[in-house]
């Protein structure tokens, strides 16, 4: 179903468990909604009938003067669904359950919950919660929530998984002058979850930046479809708590052990064009940056201080963010030169020096603003004893506000700034106390411009049936472990077309003598086994062997290092490989995530994998060439494909090739949980995956 247009905006609002006792949640839902202006008709509903908040009160909703097109729900868990029966009788199409003791008490209320979404789809409802606070609409307007405030309207949605964090948020908005179009807390997520209200926001013309507060996801591949649509339209920030990891889960796999939860959530955010915000304050700086600022045209910065040290702060926090120093024209360079005090600073940083007045502001800026040489501004001011800050903020105000390019302002002080903090602020120009969030705010900015009307990809999908066909046939012939004999995980690679060295899975020193002389050149031998994967910790890597009598030691030591070290282990073989010459060592790999899928990794491989963790993931699903350019560039192991102190360039399309073979591999067969190419061996005429490791559902 979709989401209902009526939510909203409804034309009236019946409150099942109204009260006249106004300690109680249905008394304080009925004074909210008076409270909001609420334009609508509101129907309190209980048993007692009489008046409530001085509206007349029905004793059931059968008897209703009128249907309503919401309904919200406050009364016990144990007379929700008796409730939810009637509102269904009268097709009352949205329904809010403020009511906690369900899911989130245990198995019992589990399955209330699961009879209530059962009451719901049967008659058609909509359904928010249970367990919430409620929503608000300011453009409405409407509170229909049990909240202790009404938000001041404003640009910004939030949607939130945590209802204490909605009422702390709402209280702190209100000190702070933060406005909402829209306010959700979104509870239980029974029916309705983030992506429904996610989409809406897409379409609200009140709504310029959506926030979200999110513990988990309920629908992963939804809800990564309907954030790319509305991130391409209007900002999307995140904040994802719960990012620690308690207890590592068992992986067999570097790619399982590296994969944490929290990486799977910046793949994911990556994929969909979500900004995230690392803590609760930036997610609603962001919000005031990007709902107040316009698109910048590019990333190069000027900066304006008063202060040598913050202008280098500045700068600093410039590089890292990925941003650029505007370069000024000549032209501009002697302007300053002639306009300003000898010992300023006519570079960028601009040091307009300690006793900038606000006409000395006012000149940089302006001429700043008239020249366009930057795409945006960073204005700093610290406080000293011959500057009149509230000056200075109301040339800020006049000059910034409403200007072409985004701004941003940093205030470095205290007890000397309030005063100009809140006319800024009052402008709607974002205002901080530091740089490197200002800086933060601003990359943000740049970053969703990317986003802005960039075009879906395409995903890279070039399998056809006979290697489908001849990989299923290697999966499902499966000798009992989870983890396959490492040359039929070779074979299934081969079938992708990914290049894979020519190995033999031996038993025996006879065996591998055999192998060995069948390959006809030197081999490495390696130690193989479902439980280990640091293979080189017990001495279970022997390489450059020639002859039967070099291999057929090397079998005997490496049976007796895993006897040594792993008794416990049982020996199921020893693979014999030929031996490659000395390549750069990448690691490619890929776990799947429970709620978003199959997700990639690439890395500098070899032995120094998980102690380097030079690694970068992305989701497999959408996975496209332009994204897999993007995940070598992240990774300190590009500058050596690219050729380093006068080392040849290596194979790069080879391994972007590999990474997208991969990548279609593990999403045609979900069975597969983990999977390991360590290392691909790069080379200036090719890729070659010297060890595989896969890991396959029961």
């Amino acid at each position: 179903m979709s989401f209902p247009e009526s939510f909203f905006n409804p034309a009236a609002i019946a409150v099942v468990g109204a009260s006249a006792d106004r300690r109680k949640v249905g008394n304080v839902v009925c004074r909210n909604l008076l409270a909001s202006g609420y334009p609508g008709k509101i129907f309190p509903v209980n048993p007692k009938g009489g008046r409530i908040e001085g509206l007349p009160a029905y004793a059931s909703v059968t008897l209703l003067p009128e249907a309503a097109d919401l309904a919200v729900v406050a009364v016990p868990a144990a007379a929700v669904l008796p409730v939810l029966e009637e509102i269904g009788a009268r097709e009352i199409p949205n329904v809010v359950v403020l009511t906690a003791g369900f899911r989130e008490t245990g198995p019992q209320g589990a399955a209330l919950e699961r009879e209530v979404l059962d009451v719901a789809r049967r008659r058609g409802m909509r359904l928010l919660g249970p367990n919430c606070l409620g929503f608000m609409d300011t453009g409405t307007p409407l509170n229909a929530s049990f909240a202790a405030h009404t938000p001041l309207p404003g640009p910004t949605a939030f949607f939130s998984q945590s209802g204490a964090m909605c009422a702390a948020i709402l209280d702190w908005s209100l000190e702070e002058r933060f406005g909402f179009s829209r306010f959700v807390s979104l509870g239980n997520q029974g029916d309705l979850a983030e992506s429904d209200f996610l989409a809406a926001a897409g379409e609200d013309p009140g709504t310029k930046v959506v926030l979200l507060y999110l513990e988990s996801v309920k629908d992963g591949p939804r809800f990564l479809r309907t954030a790319q649509e509305v991130s391409r339209k209007k900002p999307v920030v995140v904040y994802k708590s719960g990012t620690s990891v308690a207890g590592a889960r068992a992986a067999a796999s570097h790619t399982g052990a590296l994969a944490g939860a929290d990486r799977v959530y910046d793949a994911a955010f990556q994929r969909a064009g979500i900004l995230r915000a690392r803590t609760v304050e930036e997610l609603f700086t962001l919000a005031r940056v990007l709902s107040s600022q316009p698109s910048p045209r590019g990333h190069r910065v000027a900066v304006v201080t008063n202060s040598g040290g913050p202008g280098v702060i500045t700068a600093d926090a410039i590089e890292r963010q990925g941003l650029e120093l505007a370069r000024f024209s000549k032209e501009t360079h002697d302007f300053f030169r002639r306009n300003l005090p000898a010992e300023a600073n006519v570079e960028n940083p601009i040091d307009l020096v300690g006793d900038a007045d606000a006409v000395r502001y006012d000149l940089a800026l302006t001429r700043l603003l008239a020249t366009m040489e930057a795409e945006l501004l960073l204005v700093i001011l610290t406080p000293t004893a011959v500057i009149d800050p509230q000056a200075v903020a109301r040339v800020l105000r006049d000059r910034l506000r409403g200007a072409s390019l985004p701004a941003a302002v940093v205030l470095m002080g205290g007890v000397s700034l309030p005063a100009a903090r809140t006319l800024l602020e009052e402008a709607g120009l974002p205002v901080f106390s530091f740089p490197e969030p200002a800086v933060a705010a601003l990359a943000a900015l740049v970053a969703q411009r990317k986003r802005i009307g960039r075009p879906l990809r395409s995903p890279y999908s070039p399998t056809g049936e006979k290697a489908r066909s001849l990989a299923g046939t290697v999966l499902g012939e499966r000798r009992g472990s989870p983890t396959l004999d490492s040359d039929r995980a070779a074979e299934v690679l081969a079938a992708y077309g990914i290049p894979t060295a020519p190995l033999f899975l031996c038993h025996t020193t006879a065996e591998a003598a055999a192998a060995a002389a069948d390959i006809g050149s030197a081999v490495a031998m390696k130690v193989f086994s479902h439980r280990i994967v640091h293979k080189t910790d017990i001495g279970g890597v022997r390489l450059g062997l020639e002859g039967p009598e070099e291999v057929g030691r090397a079998f005997r030591e490496i049976r007796e290092n895993l006897r040594h070290f792993l008794p416990e282990t049982p020996f199921e073989g020893i693979v014999v490989q030929k031996m490659f010459p000395q390549g750069t060592e990448l690691i490619l790999g890929s776990s799947r995530d429970p709620r978003f899928g199959p997700l990639l990794m690439v890395g500098w491989g070899g032995t120094y994998a998980n102690l380097l963790e030079d690694v970068s993931f992305r989701l497999a699903e959408g996975l496209d060439e332009e994204e897999v350019r993007e995940m070598l560039g992240e990774i300190k192991a590009h500058t050596l494909l690219e050729g380093y102190r006068g080392s040849p360039a290596l194979d790069r399309d080879g391994v972007i090739e590999a990474i997208l073979k991969l990548s279609r591999l593990v999403l045609d067969f979900p069975q597969i949980l983990e999977l390991d190419i360590n290392p691909l061996a790069v080379y200036p005429d090719g890729v070659w995956a010297l060890d595989v490791k896969l890991v396959v559902a029961n």
